[in-house]
């Protein structure tokens, strides 16, 4: 590889992450904003392991972020710690750590390989015998984080390069420095157990495996001890190995092939190579014809011409292309609201009453569940008369309404209900979309009871954001029960 090509993989001013995070202590906060991008596609991609929500994903991410910037915030030393000198090991242990305590509050948001693990005591793997984990923690935090990267993330050399501020030659030797420690701290941490005086006088001589070829005294020793040809091949395998075990000695919950898939999707597509057009020989001029006319350039033309002319200008032609860009953006969302407005009601379609919500605010999340006093107005209902904080104690037509509520892009097609209190056989709570006259969505029976109830009802999955109409249905004027929270969750 020439030194050119050598140069376009690495780039030649980096900080890393350590530097970065050193940096924002100092006063220099306007630096996270790197390190936020360097990491969050791959923070989003592990929560989206856990959760089946994006927008519980995105929450998750935020949180991540929050705990990374209050340990650079805290007075305690950077490169101490757990996973210290790691910022994408920092950030996933802090994303299964607030996905963990989520899934407890909301489990009906979470993905069901997520909620198994957790439903099983969110168990380490046992199956290794750690001795791995050991080799890798004994490694400096440098090399642990090059290894991370190189083996389990799989990136490349100019992300390594972000990631740790190492350039061309540096970052190549640290990388092989770190993948033999590995193997020297395993292979020494296997001789730590051996009682053979044979097995551990061979194998001290033999410490350049698996890099050097073994010589015939201990290839012959190799074919007649059983335990020390099994290390000698785990050597050998050793990037595939830590590969496909640290991440669950460290972390614990790891879907691999999801994560990365993940991660594909939100990897920039590569550019598509532009086909070179085949050169023809050059037909000549017929005689006497004369020079090509030169054709006035018009008005677009001659702006772009100019805006091109030097770097300056081409810096104004940015700073205008990007203001188009976020008009046409601002123009194209507005539309999109517009269009997900709910279709019109009809007679007797109107809005229940003009009592405010307590809690007026941004668009509700079916997924995330919603609760029953994050209503947007209210005909009737009044506060749970058992003291449940969040409850709405509904009596015969009482009517909930909740604007702006994002069933997201997919659809689900489940319907579940968190209900309490029931007094009497047959009382019930009407869900309808958009009207409040408009046909059932869903019909959920409030159990007699008395007791706290998740019901779950099958419905016609919807896309996008709508109005939700609740509307309780009793024999007597009554109250029905206790409305907590509601949501939907995959079929």
């Amino acid at each position: 590889m020439n030194r050119s090509a050598m140069a376009s993989l690495v780039r030649e001013s980096v900080d890393g992450d350590m530097a970065a995070l050193r940096a924002v202590r100092e006063g220099r906060t306007a630096v996270f904003r790197e390190v936020y991008e360097r990491h969050q596609a791959s923070v989003r991609a592990y929560a989206l392991t856990c959760t089946t929500s994006p927008a519980l994903a995105a929450k998750l991410v935020s949180e991540a972020f929050a705990k990374l910037g209050e340990r650079v915030a805290s007075p305690h030393p950077l490169d101490r710690g757990r996973h210290a000198g790691c910022v994408r090991l920092q950030l996933l242990e802090s994303t299964r750590l607030a996905a963990v305590a989520d899934a407890l509050r909301h489990p009906h948001a979470f993905s069901s390989g997520f909620m198994a693990w957790i439903a099983s005591g969110s168990v380490w793997p046992m199956h290794d015998d750690g001795q791995l984990q050991v080799a890798y923690e004994g490694l400096t935090p440098l090399e642990q984080c090059l290894l991370w990267h190189a083996l389990v993330e799989r990136d490349d050399m100019t992300a390594l390069a972000g990631v740790t501020g190492l350039t061309g030659r540096d970052l190549r030797a640290r990388l092989a420095t770190a993948d033999r420690g590995l193997r020297r701290s395993r292979m020494e941490l296997y001789l730590e157990r051996v009682d053979s005086e044979d097995c551990i006088k061979i194998l001290s001589e033999g410490a350049g495996l698996p890099y050097a070829t073994p010589s015939p005294e201990v290839t012959a020793h190799l074919a007649a001890c059983p335990r020390c040809r099994a290390l000698y091949e785990d050597l050998v395998r050793l990037d595939a190995r830590a590969a496909r075990h640290l991440p669950l000695r460290l972390l614990g919950w790891w879907p691999a092939e999801e994560y990365r898939r993940n991660k594909d999707a939100a990897a920039p597509a590569a550019p598509r190579e532009r086909e070179r057009p085949v050169r023809t020989a050059p037909v000549p001029r017929p005689a006497g014809a004369g020079r090509r006319r030169h054709r006035e350039a018009g008005p677009v033309r001659k702006a772009v011409m100019w805006l091109r002319g030097t770097s300056h200008r081409t810096t104004v032609f940015v700073a205008v292309t990007v203001t188009v860009a976020t008009a046409l953006t601002g123009t194209l969302a507005m539309r999109w609201m517009e269009s997900s407005d709910p279709a019109p009601c009809g007679q007797g379609g109107q809005d229940p009453g003009t009592t405010a919500s307590p809690k007026a605010g941004p668009p509700l999340a079916s997924r995330l569940r919603v609760n029953a006093d994050e209503y947007s107005a209210q005909e009737g209902a009044e506060g749970s008369r058992s003291g449940y904080r969040h409850a709405r104690s509904l009596s015969g037509g009482d009517q909930l309404r909740y604007d702006q509520v994002d069933f997201g892009k997919e659809g689900d097609g489940r319907l579940v209900t968190r209900v309490s209190n029931g007094g009497e056989s047959g009382a019930r709570l009407e869900f309808r979309l958009d009207c409040a006259d408009s046909e059932p969505w869903a019909l959920v029976t409030v159990p007699a009871d008395g007791e706290q109830e998740d019901v779950t009802a099958e419905v016609q999955a919807v896309q996008g954001r709508h109005t939700v109409f609740i509307t309780a249905v009793c024999d007597a004027r009554r109250v029905c029960g206790d409305l907590h929270w509601f949501g939907t969750v995959v079929r």
